[in-house]
């Protein structure tokens, strides 16, 4: 289990999991770390990370499929420009090993309406730092995408 931004979080391969919204019941939902109905986030990753000798990072991609699965409009609220997405990787007993490295942003909040049926895909390259990583180990990356929270798996290897 992680705690993400004060929501645990437990993955198990690809998890799909939301918390996010404006509406009154979305709120507590995300407030109770439990996922507003319809509105679901998917995170994929390679099952496999390969780590670079001398510790140097590693290129880890990810795609993000948020989801709008209701018959209604949701607004998605973040605080900052750096909430859209923010990322942590943490051993499967919920330890941080990398938290999302710092980048500047705008401090206003940011909205975004997901309408009926909408699909809003994103993918990124998160850099992790070999270092930080034990070969065949299983680490999970627990992606949060417009508040929204989801995890997958991945098992660090070493050079081919």
């Amino acid at each position: 289990m992680v705690h993400f931004f004060g929501i645990a979080v437990l993955a198990f391969g690809t998890l799909v999991a939301a918390t996010a919204g404006t509406n009154p019941a979305a709120a507590q939902a995300a407030e109770s770390g439990q996922a507003p109905a319809g509105v679901t986030l998917e995170i994929q990753t390679p099952p496999f990370l390969r780590r670079a000798d001398g510790g140097a990072d590693s290129r880890l991609l990810i795609k993000a499929i948020l989801t709008n699965t209701t018959d209604q409009p949701v607004t998605l609220t973040v605080p900052t420009s750096c909430d859209v997405y923010r990322w942590l990787v943490a051993d499967l007993r919920g330890n941080i090993v990398q938290p999302d490295d710092y980048r500047g942003c705008d401090r206003e909040a940011q909205h975004m309406v997901l309408q009926p049926g909408q699909v809003l895909t994103h993918k990124q390259s998160l850099m992790v730092r070999g270092s930080r990583l034990q070969e065949n180990r299983v680490y999970q990356v627990v992606y949060s995408f417009w508040g929204v929270q989801g995890a997958a798996r991945f098992t660090a290897r070493g050079e081919d």
